[in-house]
């Protein structure tokens, strides 16, 4: 590529780009100025406001970002310039500080990042709109490149809608159940205790989960069991379809924290079947826990804040299981801690079979387990086992990517023997039949799982209440005080004094963040809130301080509306659990 500097009819500057095939004006020969007021008003959509941050893809000589950055001064824009020749040429000449000003984020020249990890930092610091702005010759130079980082931006943004609606849905869910579940924690067997992994290491395993694909592989499953060739550990609803086959599996594994999570065990519990011991995710709902009669052993998620913070050091890093897109992926996570090995996956489609969600015997009330021609005709496309195409969708890929991950992680050995599911990198495809035949020969000895061991050391759990109580209401008279700096603001109208406040708002916020019954349990009960909080405190910085008085009186109004309501909610769980004193009259008063 050769890039020249072209004179234009008005005096302006533009580039020419020689080919091997043809040449390339990037910017307009006529009026460069013009054209980039008009890429503007045709790229920014109707939706455009001062939170969209903006990419520029092309930057050329800069004409249409220099016109963004006197039109817009409150946007913040990241730029992507694909030509290390173009941006060499183009910095010798455009005005800097006209196209470079304190908004902009990020800066991508040539070929030093690939296309997902543009998009991967991009999209992870911005919490707002996100908006692109294609100059037209850049479409013709560099279509590949477009088509991907478009790609990858729809991706990412779908993405990142999931886990809002996971994390808005869920986020108080998290932490009452981790509070309420807490005594069962303290009264049931951690199954990744030491004990635990001596006696499932080198045993073989297989997770089975709800897929279409399941009830292909139920006799094999039936075999293995009956001849005790491998634990059979199922996940999620996939207990239901070994129940209508009358295949026991050695435990049931559960992590949901949704209010309907106990009745996939319905089945399981109706018929008498809870002598099989359940494995729990301490963030689990709390229905399933007083509902279930058999024997339970649980594992702390990361979502628990309860036990992480009264049990301290004594959950260590591999005690705890990371929160994951489905039960599968727990469980997976767990008996790579317990060492066993090989860990087989049945049932596992992440992906769309026979026009269903779930195997043949799961079936509820709320939700079909036939999909819907909405669901088929919005589907994504992967590969499967054998290399075909299959319709999935954003959760499925979710799961399979979290597999991928920890299967890179922990580097077992692993099988897939799910027939016509998706392929899964690191976890080869092999049939259950070819598995019997080549891996699965030998009966291993069951021991009987202990029942009453209790797992940790309960004598400084006193004086971790008594530090929560104290934090509590230290709290309590933090956010006092910033409610009270908050009315001054909206009276205040001198300057200054303004800046003052602002500053004074700024420290009492990192008390907050210091605070630690509000790092614990008020922040992962309104994460949402506080995360777009903390995203538009940034933004605001910038602004004037008149503009500033107005933005920072509308967004607290509505987070600490939040705040007191998850407050309320909190304390009453909390002191029915006995984590916090009862009748507290100081704290009363400041909760109204």
């Amino acid at each position: 590529m050769i890039v020249e500097v072209i004179e234009t009819k008005n005096k302006q500057e533009t580039l020419k780009v020689k080919l091997e095939d043809r040449e390339l004006f990037i910017h307009s020969s006529y009026n460069p100025e013009r054209e980039a007021q008009h890429i503007l008003k045709k790229e920014l959509t109707q939706d455009f406001n001062s939170d969209t941050h903006v990419v520029f893809l092309g930057l050329g000589l800069g004409y249409h970002v220099s016109q963004f950055t006197k039109q817009y001064q409150q946007n913040s824009y990241s730029i992507i310039e694909p030509s290390l020749e173009i941006f060499n040429v183009a910095s010798d000449l455009i005005q800097l500080e006209e196209v470079f000003n304190k908004n902009v984020a990020h800066l991508f020249v040539g070929e030093m990042y690939s296309v997902r990890q543009i998009v991967d930092q991009i999209y992870k610091e911005s919490a707002t709109r996100v908006e692109i702005v294609i100059s037209p010759t850049y479409k013709q130079l560099f279509s590949k490149l477009i088509n991907e980082f478009v790609s990858e931006s729809k991706k990412m943004i779908r993405q990142k809608r999931s886990e809002l609606a996971t994390n808005y849905n869920f986020q108080f869910n998290w932490i009452e159940n981790s509070i309420k579940n807490h005594k069962h924690v303290l009264n049931t067997p951690n199954i990744l205790d030491d004990s635990f992994k001596e006696r499932f290491s080198d045993k073989p395993v297989i997770i089975v989960s709800a897929g279409p694909s399941l009830s292909d592989d139920i006799e094999s499953i039936r075999s293995i069991k009956q001849n005790n060739l491998a634990y059979i550990f199922s996940v999620g609803s996939a207990i239901n379809t070994l129940i209508t086959y009358d295949v026991i599996p050695d435990a049931v594994f559960s992590y949901d924290p949704g209010d309907k999570n106990h009745l996939v065990f319905e089945k399981m519990i109706d018929q008498d079947k809870d002598a099989i011991p359940l494995v729990y995710g301490s963030s689990v709902g709390h229905q399933l826990l007083e509902n279930f009669r058999g024997p339970k052993y649980h594992f702390i998620t990361s979502q628990d804040y309860t036990s992480r913070l009264l049990l301290g050091d004594q959950i260590g890093k591999n005690e705890l299981v990371l929160d994951s897109p489905s039960i599968a992926v727990m469980t997976f996570q767990i008996v790579n801690k317990l060492g066993m090995s090989p860990i087989i996956f049945a049932g596992q489609n992440l992906g769309y079979l026979y026009n269903r969600r779930y195997a043949q015997g799961v079936d509820y009330d709320f939700i079909d387990s036939e999909l819907t021609e909405q669901e088929v005709d919005h589907a994504e496309e992967v590969k499967d086992v054998y290399g075909n195409n299959i319709k999935t969708n954003i959760g499925f890929n979710s799961m399979r990517n979290a597999l991928v991950q920890f299967a890179s992680t922990f580097k077992g050995e692993y099988y897939n023997t799910t027939k016509g599911g998706a392929a899964i990198e690191g976890i080869p495809f092999k049939t259950i039949e070819d598995l019997l035949n080549d891996n699965l020969q030998q009966s291993i000895d069951k021991k009987i799982w202990p029942i009453n061991k209790k797992s940790y050391d309960l004598s400084d759990y006193d004086k971790k209440k008594e530090d929560i109580q104290l934090s509590y209401e230290s709290f309590v008279e933090e956010k006092a005080r910033l409610e009270y700096t908050l009315n001054k603001i909206k009276e205040e109208t001198g300057k200054k004094k303004l800046e003052k406040l602002f500053t004074k708002i700024d420290n009492e916020l990192t008390k907050f963040e210091n605070n630690q019954f509000f790092t614990h349990f008020i922040v992962q009960s309104i994460r949402v809130e506080h995360d777009l909080l903390i995203q538009k405190i940034n933004r605001v910085a910038k602004k004037e301080t008149t503009d500033k008085k107005k933005e920072i009186i509308q967004m607290f109004r509505g987070y600490n509306a939040s705040l007191t309501t998850v407050l309320v909610k909190l304390v009453l769980v909390l002191q029915e659990e006995g984590i916090l004193n009862n009748g507290n009259a100081k704290t009363e008063r400041n909760l109204v």
